[in-house]
């Protein structure tokens, strides 16, 4: 679906705090109050959107309009890692960062003595 549809597809979502129940196939009553979070994820499952809406549509009412949300940027970057170039600027480079841990101490002179066991600062 084109982009410039996406603000009719979030128009048609449900935002309204839903209050349901429905009986499952044993007769056990089930109910629910509030609202539902749709993630889209990439690999790993790392969370790339969220669209809150009521908990009362189905997933797959939310799941085209989350999904057209979160595609543009994640298919521009990954054709920028691979070397193809995209009408969207990939995130800029950040430069490395310098390492802050101490240098390592110097050897110790060649005319000193080493430590014997049972003297001060020996093992």
């Amino acid at each position: 679906m084109p982009p410039s549809r996406l603000p009719a597809m979030l128009a048609d979502l449900p935002r309204h705090r839903a209050v349901g129940a429905k009986r499952d196939a044993k007769g056990h009553k089930t109910s629910w109050i509030g609202y539902k979070p749709h993630l889209d994820v990439a690999d790993g499952g790392i969370p790339i959107g969220c669209l809150p809406a009521s908990a009362s549509p189905r997933d797959s009412q939310a799941a085209i309009p989350l999904a057209t949300m979160t595609a543009a940027p994640f298919t521009a970057f990954a054709g920028a890692q691979n070397g193809i170039s995209s009408s969207r600027s990939p995130p800029a480079a950040t430069p490395p960062v310098e390492s802050s841990a101490a240098p390592p101490p110097d050897p110790p002179p060649a005319d000193s003595e080493p430590l014997q066991a049972g003297s001060p600062g020996g093992a």
